[in-house]
């Protein structure tokens, strides 16, 4: 009794823990606000408020994987460089925000975004979301 009366005392606190460490994380700041590639570069792996033009992916023409659908969405910044956006936060209607000037609350991702690191892979950078609001202006 007195073992499981401690292991659940243990438990508690852990999961305390860990809903005061994600409450945390929800509530993060995000101070850095990026338009351009020269400001996705200095703030790799950072949360921000990333800002352009919310568009369908557009693949190469030329070289290798060309006309490939690696991603489905991408942001075009305010000099022109567009960077991918990771799909898969399904609380977010991506389709609403085709062709609209956004703001997008996230991470600016920088590492492999295609393969895996026993493999062939790709290193670049990608946006992963976890909103979008429209610019209205």
């Amino acid at each position: 009794m007195k073992n499981t009366v401690l292991s659940l005392l243990i438990f508690g606190f852990i999961f305390t823990g860990q809903l005061l460490y994600a409450q945390q994380a929800d509530t993060k700041s995000y101070s850095v606000n990026c338009s351009t590639w020269d400001c996705l570069e200095g703030n790799k792996n950072k949360g921000a408020i990333i800002k352009g033009v919310f568009r369908k992916y557009t693949p190469n023409k030329t070289g290798k994987g060309a006309n490939h659908m690696f991603w489905d969405w991408e942001l075009v910044l305010a000099d022109s460089n567009a960077v991918p956006v990771e799909s898969t936060y399904n609380e977010i209607n991506y389709k609403y925000f085709e062709g609209k000037k956004v703001a997008i609350k996230g991470t600016i991702f920088y590492g492999i975004v295609i393969g895996s690191a026993e493999g062939q892979n790709a290193r670049g950078f990608r946006i992963d979301p976890i909103g979008i609001d429209e610019i209205k202006k």
